[in-house]
Order: C-alpha cells, then sequence, then structure tokens
C-alpha cells in the first residue's frame, strides 16, 4: 500500500503544543475528500478522520486546542481550522463533532459530540500509533452479503469499516493501491477504497450479476454471470465493457505469470483467458462442472467446483488437466501463499496442494459453515464465512474467529499490500 507522509508530521504535532495558522482554504480535495471547514463533513471524510483520531487517549492529556494545533500542523497548508463567531477552535470542535456522529453510527463511543465545547479531555480507547496503523498499513478487507465491511491488520482482530451501498458483495481484489468490489446482486454495483476501510461508489459498464474480480498487468479485470460481456479498469473506479469469447456463467478469474485465466459455472466446461484483461480468448476446461474458484501460484493454476472432488491445473491458463480433491464439497474458496494452495469448503471441508495437483484433506479445519472467500497476506491464510473468520498458517490447520464486527454472511476477502 503506498505510504503516505503526514501521519509523522501529526504524531511529531501531537507530542507538541504548535501554534495554529489563519490562513484558511478547504481540505485537500484528493485525500480524503473535498470539504470545506465552514460546511458539513462528508460521510467518508467524518469517518477517515474518525478512524485517525480514535487514538487520542485520556492518558494523553490532549486537550482540544492541542487537537486542533496538531491537525493544523498536520495538514497545513491545506486545511486551516480557525476561530468562528469569536469562538476559539470552533471549526476544529465542529471536525470533532462530525467524528462523533460517525462514530456513534458505527457503535463507538467517544466524548467529542456531547460536550466537546466544555471539555478539555478527548476520550477514546487505542493508541495514536495504532489508529494510524490501522489506517495506513497493509490489512486484510473482508465484504459481507449486505452492507457490512471489516478490515483487520492481522486476520484475527476485526474493525468495521464504512461502505457506501448495499449488494452481494461477491468478489474483492487488490491492486494499484487500490481495494475493488463487485456485487451480484443484480445492477451495476461496485465499490472501491483506498485504505480498506472507507468505501466509495463505482459503476460497471452494464447491468449483471458480476461474479468474479481480479487483478493483473496494471488492470482490475471483472466477469458477470450468463453474459458474454465483462469490464476493466485501471483504478476500480472507471469500467469500460469488453467482450467474452463466448456467453456463460462466468464465475472465477485469477492471474498470474501475465495471464488472467476466467472459468463458468452451471455444469460448463467454458473457460478463457487474456494476456491483457481487454481481449479474450476461448479454452475448455476438462470436464463440464459448476467450477467455482481459481487460483494461481508456484506456476499452475488451480481450479475447483461446487458439489465436486473434481479440480482442475494449468501451467498457461489455456490447457487444462484433471484432478481430485480428497472429498465431494461445496468447494468455494482458493488462494496461494508460501508454497501452499489453501481450499475451503462451505461446510467448513479444507484442503491444501504445494502444486495445485496433489491435494491433501486439512488436518483441522475451520469449525462452523457458510465459508466463501479465502485470502493470503501477513503470512497466513484468512477465510470468511457465515458471521465468522478463520486463519491457518499453513493450510492445514485452521482456528476459528467468532468476534467479526457484524452478524452477517461474510462473502469475499483480500489481503492489500
Amino acid at each position: 500500500m503506498k505510504t503516505r507522509t503526514f501521519p509523522a508530521l501529526l504524531l511529531a504535532a501531537m507530542l507538541c503544543s504548535c501554534p495554529s495558522t489563519d490562513s484558511g482554504g478547504p481540505i485537500d480535495t484528493s485525500d480524503p475528500g473535498s470539504v470545506a471547514p465552514d460546511e458539513p463533513l462528508d460521510v467518508d471524510s467524518a469517518l477517515w478522520f474518525s478512524e485517525l483520531y480514535k487514538g487520542l487517549s485520556t492518558s494523553d492529556n490532549k486537550t482540544r486546542s492541542n487537537v486542533c494545533d496538531a491537525i493544523n500542523a498536520a495538514f497545513s497548508p491545506n486545511l486551516s481550522l480557525t476561530a468562528d463567531n469569536g469562538a476559539a477552535n470552533a471549526d476544529c470542535a465542529y471536525l470533532l463533532t462530525m467524528i462523533d456522529e460517525a462514530n456513534k453510527q458505527r457503535g463507538w463511543e467517544t466524548s467529542y459530540r456531547s460536550s466537546v465545547y466544555a471539555t478539555n479531555e478527548i476520550v477514546d480507547g487505542t493508541t495514536l500509533t495504532a489508529a494510524v496503523d490501522f489506517i495506513f498499513g497493509k490489512k486484510f478487507a473482508a465484504l459481507s452479503s449486505a452492507y457490512h465491511a471489516a478490515a483487520s491488520t492481522d486476520g484475527t482482530s476485526w474493525q468495521p469499516a464504512a461502505i457506501p451501498r448495499t449488494g452481494t458483495w461477491q468478489a474483492l481484489a487488490y491492486g494499484n493501491n487500490t481495494y475493488a468490489a463487485v456485487a451480484s446482486s443484480a445492477g451495476k454495483r461496485a465499490v472501491y477504497s483506498k485504505d480498506g476501510v472507507t468505501w466509495k461508489w463505482a459503476n460497471l459498464p452494464f447491468d449483471s450479476s458480476w461474479q468474479a474480480l481480479a487483478f493483473g498487468g496494471g488492470k482490475f479485470a471483472a466477469l458477470a454471470s450468463y453474459s458474454d460481456k465483462a469490464a476493466y479498469s485501471d483504478d476500480g473506479l472507471t469500467w469500460t465493457e469488453t467482450a467474452m469469447p463466448l456467453a456463460a456463467s462466468w464465475r472465477a478469474l485469477a492471474h498470474g505469470n501475465g495471464r488472467f485465466a476466467a472459468l463458468a459455472t452451471n455444469g460448463s466446461d467454458a473457460a478463457a483467458y487474456s494476456d491483457d484483461g481487454v481481449n479474450w480468448v476461448q479454452a475448455t476446461l476438462p470436464a463440464a462442472q459448476n467450477w467455482s474458484a481459481t487460483a494461481y501460484g508456484s506456476g499452475t493454476f488451480a481450479a475447483l467446483a461446487l458439489n465436486s472432488a473434481t479440480a482442475a491445473y494449468s501451467t498457461d491458463g489455456v490447457t487444462w488437466t484433471a484432478a481430485t480433491l480428497p472429498a465431494a464439497a461445496k468447494w468455494r474458496g482458493l488462494a496461494y501463499g508460501g508454497t501452499t494452495f489453501a481450499a475451503i469448503a462451505e461446510d467448513g471441508t479444507a484442503a491444501y496442494s504445494s502444486d495445485g495437483i496433489t491435494w491433501t484433506a486439512a488436518s483441522t479445519p475451520p469449525s462452523g459453515k457458510g465459508w466463501s472467500g479465502v485470502s493470503y497476506g501477513d503470512n497466513k491464510f484468512v477465510a470468511v464465512g457465515d458471521k465468522q473468520t478463520a486463519y491457518s498458517a499453513d493450510g492445514t490447520s485452521w482456528t476459528t474467529v467468532t468476534t467479526m464486527p457484524a452478524t452477517a454472511a461474510w462473502q469475499a476477502v483480500v489481503y492489500g499490500e
């Protein structure tokens, strides 16, 4: 993930009593949003600031004045929070009020809103360093089948995130310092995020049930079900329509060795490949199956199917060969990390493989049901499912985590660097 420089300035400012400026001017329109000090903050900006300032604690003994000075010092000259109607730091007080409202909506309790004009301290629970790491560090992002989002720096402890629209968020991908997601619920629904915490709207080029998403070669590629069309994007915001070689129930997509590989489901043997995410060529899978997931690693694309023990592999995304999984199951999630492929089925059945060809049942699969997506990052696999997540260092032994920030059917997960 792209590193920003101002958190260090902010941390330094928090350690001293820095004078504020009176130069005026709006927040930088590029980050976190365009909002003048005398106007209400938009939701994205308020949530962004709330994440950053949740690190202020009672033990820090930071007065409201020092907080405002720190804000000015960190963001100068893009932002100057000046006096209003004779009240010192009134603009800053208003900002903190908006932060508190954003926190309240997310179930966090702070002291900003009720006494921001009277108190000398800002109260919250975590350290500034942890807050900055959460915003700007590497992290897992997860989306549910409704309107819930979550983020985690380690894949085990999760915080709520802000998503601006509902949808059955089917697929997530990360690239170009951007998280992107598409929804299988009918429409053009997509979202994107620069930090995995605050998400913004995007629109796909046509209405469909969007099923698969991957990043590679500088582009996101997205596939739709029951369609002979697809889409691609450089940034997750602006999408362009392109053609698939045939109409199919496209369901799985991966990128590796300079090539996208796509698979269809619904009892199909249809596949396709593309070297640029724009121009696609038809290929054929070794059996007609409900192909559900694919991933690339160790020079090989591996693929799984629903309600089957059938798998497949390919070294080039063009020619596919059948393989066998250790059990017939509703295989849904597949990822590669370290030196291992890890697969998970809806009922918790799990398997692993070093080459994508020979598969072994996991010794300790995750508990529970409704498992869906899996990703690799921070030296571990992380899977998401119905009201829970699980993690594994090697794909062999899994630990289930039930403390997600919302009771939801978590659908997709990705790690962003």
